[in-house]
């Protein structure tokens, strides 16, 4: 069920409580009901979870690419005025 199945539940519960009687105990399920539903229709709306892609790492005899590159770059700096931020 989502955010929004759960509001028209809610609703439709709420709207069965007040046709039994708007006196206690129903009068109380209402206002919980009410509040039950400000609080969900003031959250955030439902995102879709997406797909988490896989990462690919490279290896250059044994070692991880980008710490190669990265590592050249520091060398690189160290002996130009250039200064590279990652």
């Amino acid at each position: 069920m989502d955010k929004q199945e759960c509001i028209s539940q809610l609703e439709d519960l709420k709207k069965h409580c007040m046709d039994w009687s708007p006196e206690p105990p129903w009068d109380k399920d209402v206002e919980a009901l009410d509040m039950a539903i400000a609080i969900l229709k003031e959250t955030a709306p439902e995102v879709p979870v997406q797909e988490q892609l896989g990462k690919i790492v490279l290896h250059v005899d044994g070692k991880e690419l980008a710490k190669l590159a990265v590592n050249e770059i520091n060398k690189l700096q160290k002996k130009s005025s250039i200064h590279l931020v990652i």
